[in-house]
């Protein structure tokens, strides 16, 4: 999948994923499967653009995830950015101390969920 700006996004996010079509990658997985499928992108080569905690919620609390990425593509030889695996790793321990709670979400819950995540991706997605 190739995109206009060098980025791609990994999401579960169905909004996500409807808005940027194109560059957007929808994941069968939970917030955890986006965090640990990006971390493994980071080990090809790609960069983290926006950081995998924003928002101030843990990732154990918002069941969608959508991390923006630098594109893979510029190549497996590219060195590892270990700020970016240092970001992901954070995020991972975080949500392995957080108690999920999303069995008990109501879908207006849910979808408010969704938009708060469209949100933080729309104003990482914003020029300065």
């Amino acid at each position: 999948m190739s995109d206009r700006n060098g980025i791609r996004i990994l999401t579960n996010n169905p909004l996500v994923h409807a808005k940027y079509q194109g560059i957007a990658e929808y994941l069968e997985a939970d917030a955890e499967g986006v965090l640990l499928r990006v971390r493994d992108r980071i080990h090809l080569g790609a960069s983290i653009v926006n950081h995998p905690l924003s928002g101030g919620m843990p990732p154990g609390v918002c069941p969608f995830k959508s991390l923006i990425l630098t594109d893979v593509s510029r190549g497996a030889d590219m060195d590892t950015d270990f700020t970016s695996l240092e970001l992901i790793e954070g995020a991972l321990r975080v949500l392995k101390r957080t108690p999920s709670g999303f069995k008990g979400y109501s879908e207006e819950t849910l979808a408010d969920f969704q938009v708060l995540d469209l949100d933080l991706v729309d104003s990482a997605l914003q020029p300065n």
